[in-house]
């Protein structure tokens, strides 16, 4: 945990800027601003014991509004590795930033987008799916072996391989800085009889049969068609270019 000073007028993040840190403000007062369309509209003003940029914790994706200090402000600051370590030694120390997360996180189930299906369910409620996920592109082939493997079992986890206990993927890619993949990238799993490609809080996104979800994006979720379908995990110049085939198997009448 690192002590932090800033002036008033400074910006200690702006909306789009990677998500590293939460903050602990112990002196001062900040105020949270988001961006839409071009208006700025004021989210709420922080003072001392509040904590503001929790999902740094959990997350990667580009932070959702700005915080700018309105008074000399001081702030412990928290990096996700260092929240770790807080668990596993002082986890008394942590109440105050999970208990930020939780109600940050009922707050956002409370205004999740619904998205809606194409108009005829893709897969059969009683039928099985399987995937396949292959390297699509040359640099995908020196990190997956190229014949690639198949996925029998929703939901499936896919982000950058890390060493922390708060990640959980089934397919953990090797990634080197600057990150195309993000720890908990996207998932793969079955919503209103159709296979898809969810966002799980990425900073660089994916392209889904080029429809971009995730970072900048407000887009989340992307529908995967049954055969071929073409996924780039990261930003345009990223290495993870994969070939998804959803294959139905239905029962037998």
């Amino acid at each position: 945990m690192n002590k932090v000073q800033h002036a008033a007028g400074d910006h200690i993040f702006k909306q789009g800027d990677p998500s590293h840190r939460a903050y602990l403000i112990t002196e001062g007062e900040v105020e949270i601003i988001q961006e839409n369309d071009g208006n700025a509209i004021r989210l709420g003003v922080l003072g001392p014991g509040e904590i503001f940029g929790e999902m740094g914790l959990v997350e990667e994706a580009p932070r959702s509004a700005t915080a700018k200090a309105t008074k000399d402000v001081s702030l412990d600051a928290i990096d996700h590795y260092e929240f770790i370590e807080l668990l596993k030694n002082r986890p008394a120390d942590c109440l105050a930033y999970l208990h930020s997360l939780f109600v940050r996180l009922r707050s956002m189930n409370a205004r999740l987008v619904h998205h809606p299906a194409p108009d005829k369910p893709t897969l059969s409620s009683a039928s099985e799916v399987h995937c396949v996920v292959k390297p699509n592109s040359d640099d995908a082939k020196q990190l997956m072996r190229e014949e690639g493997f198949m996925i029998t079992r929703l939901p499936f986890r896919v982000g950058r391989k890390s060493e922390s206990p708060l990640v959980s993927n089934d397919l953990a890619l090797d990634d080197k800085k600057p990150y195309h993949l993000s720890r908990n990238h996207f998932v793969i799993e079955r919503k209103d009889g159709h296979v898809v490609i969810r966002d799980r809080g990425s900073f660089m996104g994916t392209q889904v049969n080029g429809k971009k979800i995730g970072g900048h994006s407000s887009e989340k979720i992307a529908f995967l068609n049954l055969g071929q379908n073409e996924v780039i995990a990261g930003g345009h110049d990223s290495p993870f270019h994969l070939a998804i085939e959803i294959i139905e198997n239905k029962p037998l009448d």
